[in-house]
């Protein structure tokens, strides 16, 4: 699996990018891309507003055009909703680069780390997983900080 970027303001591009979209498509047998895009912050609104009803732009939304991924419950159940004919676009994941700084500014980190995070948080959303009940909340909170754990070179197996 890859990422495709066609432009990158945030200069995502690099080594960590490449390694964690090769081992994210190895875990789940997924061999195509996720399209990765930016949009100013009244495009994000009006995406935001068409999609999830709220009319304020968000850091990053993700679309998945896998069949029929629902909500994981674990590893096993997720490579079975992503089966290995999937070699085309997986998904897009749109980010909001100034809305993406004002959270790292807020949280007191850095941009790459909270690209990091906002890309393994929609990746997962892609593969079905979600966060809507507290179970799978904490199910995928889980898996994003074992993901996010290994560091820019050794990232898990989910």
């Amino acid at each position: 699996m890859r990422y495709i970027l066609a432009q990158d303001p945030a200069r995502m591009r690099g080594r960590w990018l490449n390694g964690f979209a090769a081992r994210i498509g190895r875990s789940y047998g997924l061999s195509g891309s996720i399209s990765v895009a930016f949009v100013s912050p009244a495009e994000m609104t009006r995406l935001n507003a068409a999609y999830r009803g709220i009319a304020k732009p968000t850091d990053v939304l993700s679309f998945s055009f896998l069949r029929d991924v629902g909500s994981p419950r674990s590893t096993a159940a997720a490579k079975r909703s992503t089966s290995s004919e999937h070699t085309e676009t997986a998904g897009e994941i749109i980010f909001c680069l100034p809305v993406v700084r004002r959270k790292a500014r807020e949280r007191r980190g850095t941009l790459r780390d909270e690209l990091r995070f906002l890309l393994t948080h929609a990746t997962l959303h892609i593969l079905g997983y979600d966060h809507a009940r507290d179970r799978d909340a904490r199910a995928m909170e889980k898996l994003e900080r074992r993901l996010l754990a290994r560091g820019s070179d050794r990232l898990a197996k989910p």
